[in-house]
This record gives C-alpha cells, sequence and structure tokens, in this order.
C-alpha cells in the first residue's frame, strides 16, 4: 500500500471518511429492523450520547438520532471527548496516521481485537500476529492481509 506524503489533502480526507461513515450508523439507529437498529442504540446509550432514556424509549423515538450523534459516537469510540476534538486531532493528522485511520475505519470492525492503547495492540501482535494501527488513543489489530505495505 502506498503512503502518500503529508499533506491536508490526506487530513481531509479522514475527515471525510468519519463523516461518510456516520451515515451508516444513523441509518441503521433509524430503521425499523431491531437487528439494525438495536446495536447502534445501545452503543449510543454505552457511550452516553442520550442521557436519561431507556433503549425501549430510544427505540420508539429513534427519528431523534441525527449525525451529530453518531459523529458522537464514533470520536467516543476513538478515544476522544466529542466530534469537534477528534475533528481538529483528524485535520493535523501526519500522512501515515491518516492512512491508518483510513484502514481501521474500512477494515476494523468486528471481530479484530481492539485494546486500549497502541502499546497493548503492538503486543498482541507480535504473539499472535497481525498490523497494530493507532484508532484515538486505542488500538486495534487487523489481519495482516488487510494491510499491504
Amino acid at each position: 500500500m502506498h503512503t502518500p506524503s503529508h499533506s491536508s489533502g490526506s487530513s481531509s480526507a479522514v475527515v471525510e471518511s468519519f463523516l461518510r461513515e456516520a451515515k451508516r450508523p444513523q441509518r441503521a439507529a433509524c430503521s425499523g429492523d431491531l437487528a439494525d437498529c438495536l446495536p447502534v442504540l445501545r452503543r449510543l446509550l454505552a457511550q452516553r450520547v442520550f442521557t436519561g432514556v431507556t433503549l425501549p424509549q430510544l427505540r420508539r423515538r429513534q427519528g431523534l438520532v441525527q449525525r451529530k450523534h453518531t459523529l458522537q459516537l464514533l470520536a467516543l469510540e476513538a478515544g476522544y471527548s466529542c466530534w469537534a476534538e477528534c475533528r481538529r486531532a483528524l485535520e493535523t493528522l501526519p500522512a501515515e496516521r491518516a492512512e491508518q485511520y483510513h484502514l481501521a475505519s474500512r477494515y476494523a470492525g468486528y471481530p479484530n481485537h481492539w485494546f486500549s492503547s497502541l502499546q497493548e495492540a503492538k503486543a498482541f501482535a507480535s504473539q499472535h500476529g497481525g498490523y497494530p494501527l493507532a484508532y484515538g488513543r486505542q488500538g486495534v489489530v487487523v489481519p495482516a492481509s488487510y494491510y499491504r505495505y
């Protein structure tokens, strides 16, 4: 995989990727299919994007879920306190880290291994294989087949 040099284009591409990625859980949260909406609604509640509401209450009012909520969710899951902090960090990423965010957002869902830090991810990868990536303050190990040098 080619790693481009540092440019604002690569960082803005990561921000655009996050914006696009936020559409998926928003659509799922508003879906009539319980298999689609419940996992996202649970994530929103677990990350305290919505407070003072139960899962059944949020399900009945699932139309309240907006893109700002799913952006907040993605930012929290990436280790940031809010979307604004996450966006600022993404906009200043060096090209190599921007590429890692792209890979992580594209390939690193389930069933990959997530860790509290990149250091923990590196330790796991050295024993079990895979490629460790930083994702906010967290680390994830994606299968080596997903990452091409």
